[in-house]
Protein backbone atom coordinates (compact mmCIF):
# COMPACT_ATOMS: atom_id res chain seq x y z
CA UNK A 1 0.00 0.00 0.00
CA UNK A 2 1.33 3.38 -0.94
CA UNK A 3 1.06 6.53 1.21
CA UNK A 4 -1.54 7.78 -1.30
CA UNK A 5 -3.60 4.60 -0.77
CA UNK A 6 -3.48 5.13 2.99
CA UNK A 7 -4.80 8.69 2.60
CA UNK A 8 -7.57 7.65 0.18
CA UNK A 9 -8.84 4.08 0.83
CA UNK A 10 -11.07 4.01 -2.27
CA UNK A 11 -7.79 3.66 -4.23
CA UNK A 12 -7.44 0.04 -3.06
CA UNK A 13 -11.05 -0.96 -2.36
CA UNK A 14 -12.30 -2.70 -5.52
CA UNK A 15 -10.09 -0.57 -7.74
CA UNK A 16 -9.76 -3.40 -10.25
CA UNK A 17 -13.49 -4.20 -10.41
CA UNK A 18 -14.99 -2.77 -13.60
CA UNK A 19 -18.64 -1.74 -13.44
CA UNK A 20 -18.53 -1.00 -9.71
CA UNK A 21 -19.00 2.34 -7.99
CA UNK A 22 -17.71 3.05 -4.51
CA UNK A 23 -19.35 5.69 -2.34
CA UNK A 24 -17.24 6.92 0.56
CA UNK A 25 -18.88 6.97 3.98
CA UNK A 26 -17.87 8.10 7.44
CA UNK A 27 -14.16 8.53 8.05
CA UNK A 28 -12.24 9.04 11.26
CA UNK A 29 -8.55 8.95 12.13
CA UNK A 30 -8.87 5.21 12.81
CA UNK A 31 -11.61 3.98 10.46
CA UNK A 32 -13.18 4.32 7.04
CA UNK A 33 -16.60 3.17 5.77
CA UNK A 34 -17.89 2.82 2.21
CA UNK A 35 -20.62 1.25 0.12
CA UNK A 36 -20.22 -0.48 -3.22
CA UNK A 37 -22.72 -1.06 -6.02
CA UNK A 38 -21.93 -3.01 -9.18
CA UNK A 39 -23.71 -3.35 -12.52
CA UNK A 40 -23.85 -7.15 -12.09
CA UNK A 41 -26.37 -6.95 -9.21
CA UNK A 42 -23.93 -6.76 -6.33
CA UNK A 43 -24.26 -4.32 -3.42
CA UNK A 44 -22.40 -4.10 -0.18
CA UNK A 45 -20.75 -2.13 2.57
CA UNK A 46 -17.33 -2.20 4.11
CA UNK A 47 -15.34 -0.86 7.01
CA UNK A 48 -11.60 -0.64 7.55
CA UNK A 49 -10.01 0.02 10.94
CA UNK A 50 -6.46 1.32 11.37
CA UNK A 51 -4.59 1.05 14.67
CA UNK A 52 -0.87 1.64 14.91
CA UNK A 53 0.73 -0.88 12.57
CA UNK A 54 -2.40 -2.97 11.96
CA UNK A 55 -5.33 -2.88 9.54
CA UNK A 56 -8.56 -4.87 9.71
CA UNK A 57 -11.36 -4.71 7.18
CA UNK A 58 -14.71 -6.33 6.59
CA UNK A 59 -16.84 -6.19 3.46
CA UNK A 60 -20.35 -7.64 3.31
CA UNK A 61 -21.82 -7.99 -0.16
CA UNK A 62 -25.14 -9.27 -1.43
CA UNK A 63 -25.32 -10.71 -4.92
CA UNK A 64 -28.50 -11.31 -6.92
CA UNK A 65 -27.48 -12.95 -10.19
CA UNK A 66 -30.00 -14.68 -12.47
CA UNK A 67 -32.28 -15.43 -9.52
CA UNK A 68 -29.54 -16.77 -7.26
CA UNK A 69 -28.96 -14.82 -4.08
CA UNK A 70 -25.82 -14.98 -2.03
CA UNK A 71 -24.23 -13.05 0.84
CA UNK A 72 -20.44 -12.83 0.95
CA UNK A 73 -18.33 -11.77 3.92
CA UNK A 74 -14.70 -10.87 3.23
CA UNK A 75 -12.51 -10.13 6.24
CA UNK A 76 -8.84 -9.17 6.23
CA UNK A 77 -6.19 -8.53 8.85
CA UNK A 78 -2.77 -7.11 8.21
CA UNK A 79 0.20 -5.67 10.01
CA UNK A 80 3.20 -3.67 8.95
CA UNK A 81 6.31 -5.80 8.70
CA UNK A 82 8.72 -3.00 7.87
CA UNK A 83 9.78 -0.82 4.97
CA UNK A 84 9.56 -2.14 1.43
CA UNK A 85 12.73 -2.98 -0.44
CA UNK A 86 13.93 -0.23 -2.77
CA UNK A 87 13.07 -0.73 -6.43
Amino acid sequence: MTPEDAREPTRYVARDTPGCAITPGARTAGSYNWTIKCDAGMRGAGKARFAGKTLESEIRTNVDFQGFKMEILTATKGRRLGPCAAK
